[in-house]
């Protein structure tokens, strides 16, 4: 019994390892979003890279990247803007790489959760539960990050301020 809550618990750390530095790392790209506009040269358009692109997180990554560097080429006049905005990109992309570890872990632990109550998946159904554990944590981190979820805080907010 102590093995199966361990393996529980694992299971669920591992998890959580997985989805909330990829949450954490969202924050930092909206914060890098807020100081990138201070640099945006008026009239310049770079369209935002949809949140659906988190069920590819690399390529996501990719783009936000890809969309920063455009900017900062094209707005950035000194070294020293340059480098008030480099800690940004090192942060996001220093806790995708902790919410992969994660998701490493994590795709282990289940394995091992299933090891414990002695359950024999073929493969690839187990792959179609890795699936689907990566798109709930995926839909987790949209979730949490949706102008929709911001609305629905501030409107409990205000409901508790008064």
């Amino acid at each position: 019994m102590k093995d199966q809550v361990m393996a529980l618990l694992a299971f669920l750390g591992d998890w959580l390892l997985f989805i909330f530095p990829m949450y954490q790392g969202v924050l930092e790209i909206t914060e890098q979003k807020k100081a990138l506009r201070r640099f945006m040269k008026k009239g310049k358009k770079y369209p935002d890279i949809s949140l659906w692109y988190w069920l590819l997180p690399p390529y996501k990554i990719f783009l936000e990247r890809q969309r920063i560097k455009r900017i900062l080429r094209d707005s950035i006049d000194s070294e020293k803007n340059f480098f008030v905005m480099q800690p940004f990109m090192n942060k996001a992309t220093a806790w995708f790489f902790v919410a992969i570890a994660g998701l490493l872990n994590g795709i282990a632990a289940t394995n091992d959760l299933l090891e414990q109550f002695k359950v024999e998946l073929p493969w690839q159904l187990f792959i179609l539960l890795i699936l689907v554990l990566i798109v709930s944590g995926i839909l987790q981190v949209i979730y949490r990050s949706s102008k929709r979820r911001q609305s629905q805080q501030l409107q409990k907010y205000q409901k508790g301020a008064k």
